[in-house]
């Protein structure tokens, strides 16, 4: 949501950024620090439960098993964190905005199932859509907008202590075979999402969450994971959305696959890390902030063949996805040696067969290339180890290559940052 929209400025708040403006986010945090363990009744307790429901659709559904799933294996959520599914396929926003459909019948019965209470219910995460709208933009989105604003009403109406929702709009929609919301629906979603939150932050009463501004109608509102990306396209933290992501239909993601997953660990990690999430929804919170980075320095070597090249993926904690360090454009069939290390020599490298050893070699391996001069080694998956988060390593790669001067091709040094 960057740049401008059909005349509508991009990103997720108000001024084309992505995150919170400070106050709203200081009234985000004193509204987090009163979600406690509570009993029954709503007392906190320390051997109480924290409830956290999800509210929606049948994608919601979907993605809030994958979500749940994941939440109840991880090591860092709090014990007293009770997450429910409270998705159902078939309701849209304008079914939920009623505070009578049997909709809500369906959420407290899940509830109870979880065994809570209203009391303990104290953030929820929302997302919703239109189905089979046809409006012109901004009208899509205007009606979104003017159904949220109910659907959080009921939410504070519901449960009386709930304090946080958190919201996204809808995945790709590129794929749809069917009319429930294809683009450029599903991408224009995201601004009732943002005119909602926006409205919030500018003091709409009816979306007012702090007692000391007034009557409360609302829980304390903000964006949870963005979800939608441009198809194959990546985006700057490489999500993207392919056909196999989806069911048959375009629209729903796969059950218990890519699709469902990729919204679930993007909603796990934002629970762990937001501020105004991991105080409540963590024990023994790591407080990671870095961002797993990668970039090159320095200078490589090469032979007949040229120069080879040192690739790393993202090394992030806390994903299913093993990192991997690649070498491409040696001498087919070379004996390769990946050296790491825990600094660079930066200015200072060291003479090495031809070239410059750009780092300390703390740990080689020897591996051989393939048929092709390639070679990967994996490593991972990352836990979510506070012991990680920032830790900066380098590594370089040397190959045998006669036609190189020294007798071995290297590649330029490789700084990489583990983190989210």
């Amino acid at each position: 949501m960057n740049g401008f929209y059909q005349g509508k400025e991009g990103g997720l708040y108000p001024g084309g950024g992505d995150a919170p403006p400070p106050a709203h986010l200081a009234g985000g945090l004193a509204q987090a620090a009163q979600i406690v363990a509570r009993a029954a009744s709503g007392a906190p307790s320390p051997n109480g439960k924290i409830g956290f429901v999800t509210i929606g659709m049948s994608n919601t559904l979907i993605e809030s098993n994958a979500f749940i799933t994941n939440a109840n294996a991880n090591p860092y959520k709090n014990p007293a964190l009770v997450a429910v599914n409270c998705a159902e396929s078939g309701n849209d926003a304008a079914i939920i905005s009623n505070p009578n459909a049997p909709y809500w019948n369906y959420v407290d019965a899940q509830i109870a199932a979880a065994g809570l209470t209203k009391f303990q219910v104290q953030a929820a995460w929302l997302k919703e859509g239109v189905g089979n709208i046809t409006l012109p933009f901004p009208q899509d989105s205007d009606l979104l907008k003017t159904y949220l604003i109910a659907i959080v009403q009921i939410l504070h109406n519901k449960f009386p202590n709930v304090r946080i929702c958190y919201l996204s709009s809808r995945i790709y929609g590129g794929y749809a075979t069917v009319n429930l919301s294809p683009e450029p629906y599903a991408y224009q979603s995201g601004f009732g999402v943002k005119d909602l939150i926006a409205a919030q932050i500018a003091g709409d009463p009816n979306l007012n969450y702090d007692i000391a501004a007034g009557p409360v109608k609302s829980p304390w509102l903000a964006w949870g994971p963005y979800l939608w990306a441009d198809g194959t396209t990546p985006r700057s933290d490489g999500l993207v959305w392919i056909c196999a992501d989806f069911q048959s239909d375009g629209t729903h993601p796969t059950v218990n696959a890519s699709g469902a997953q990729k919204v679930g660990s993007l909603l796990l990690k934002f629970m762990l890390t937001d501020p105004t999430a991991s105080p409540w929804f963590t024990t023994n919170n790591p407080v990671c902030t870095s961002a797993a980075s990668a970039s090159l320095f320095g200078t490589g070597v090469g032979g007949a063949g040229g120069v080879p090249s040192i690739t790393i993926t993202p090394p992030k904690l806390g994903t299913p996805q093993s990192v991997v360090v690649s070498l491409a454009g040696a001498p087919a069939n070379a004996n390769v040696y990946f050296a790491f290390g825990y600094y660079s020599y930066n200015d200072g490298s060291l003479p090495f067969a031809g070239g410059w050893q750009h780092m300390s070699a703390d740990a080689i391996l020897q591996l051989q290339a393939d048929a092709n001069g390639g070679v990967q080694l994996s490593f991972g998956p990352l836990a979510l180890d506070p012991a990680l988060c920032g830790l900066q390593l380098f590594a370089q790669i040397a190959t045998e290559d006669s036609s190189a001067p020294g007798g071995f091709g290297l590649t330029p040094g490789l700084a990489f940052r583990f983190g989210l």
